[in-house]
């Protein structure tokens, strides 16, 4: 078993190297950046991993990065003890452990908030997704309500105007919009939107009366849930709009990377990375 071990929420940032339950390689940040402490002393640099000494870990161990079993991420608030539990007097301590503790809550919100006000938002969280639909790690999100935001998430695409998109809604709320097998986690199943939704979520509501839906649960996907919740409050609306986070000719996003070129050449309001929600900047104003 191979293992990347990485320490970067806080400061001091460092990577090691286990394989089979023994440490090959450990090494801090600053030792190769010549950074104190690697980067600053705050929560919000959570983005600035250890690449440079978990490269060096990786070469001592003799490893290849597809060669690992699994990347170890090392801070789980639920497990952190306060400073002053430990002595120590650090200011910073609670901020760094709330924002940890809330920062997919506060991702929910933001989201929310931006498809409330019928904004486009690329959705990349977790692990790559593999088969024909995109179910809540790399989509393509939008408001519901607007008949219109099918032909815009078709322009952002750049795919015709006759395909359809699909309905995520909350597993315990599907049975009130739609009627056919319950729950459709994969979105495989096409069912009959109830008459008296049909005109509250036309941009889901194929011409027959019907839609492809995805039924989320929570305790498998409890960010994408926090985050229809969060819609739900704003619109009264259980249900948002998903397709395939990808451009014409293109496959679905991947990787970071993807989602970053993705964003900066498709007309997306906001990308929801991680715990990150990315705005454009603004030249004027």
């Amino acid at each position: 078993m191979h293992i990347l071990g990485i320490n970067a929420l806080l400061h001091d940032p460092a990577a090691a190297v286990v394989v089979d339950g023994r440490t090959v390689a450990a090494t801090e940040e600053e030792r190769f950046s010549r950074r104190k402490h690697g980067k600053r002393p705050l929560p919000f640099s959570a983005w600035e991993l250890p690449e440079l000494s978990a490269r060096w870990c990786l070469q001592q161990a003799g490893l290849r990065p597809e060669e690992l079993d699994a990347v170890a991420y090392s801070f789980d608030p639920k497990l952190a003890r306060p400073a002053r539990d430990m002595g120590l007097d650090d200011p910073f301590d609670p901020l760094r452990l709330e924002y940890a503790r809330r920062a997919p809550e506060f991702l929910a919100e933001a989201v929310a908030e931006e498809l409330a006000r019928d904004g486009i938002v690329a959705w990349f969280q977790g692990r790559s997704e593999y088969g024909p639909r995109a179910l809540g790690h790399r989509s393509l999100l939008a408001h519901p309500g607007r008949a219109e935001n099918l032909e815009r998430l078709s322009h952002v695409k750049g795919r015709e105007e006759f395909r359809p998109v699909a309905p995520m809604v909350a597993a315990d709320r599907a049975h009130e919009l739609f009627r056919g097998p319950l729950p459709s986690p994969y979105m495989l199943f096409v069912h009959d939107v109830a008459a008296e939704w049909r005109d509250r979520v036309p941009a889901v509501v194929h011409i027959d009366g019907t839609a492809r839906i995805q039924t989320v649960d929570e305790r498998d996907e409890p960010s994408v849930a926090r985050m229809l919740a969060a819609f739900e409050r704003r619109t009264g609306l259980p249900v948002v709009v998903d397709t395939s986070l990808n451009t014409a000719g293109r496959p679905m996003v991947d990787d970071p990377r993807d989602a970053l070129e993705c964003f900066g050449s498709a007309p997306v309001d906001l990308l929801a990375v991680g715990p990150y929600a990315v705005r454009r900047g603004r030249a004027f104003g």
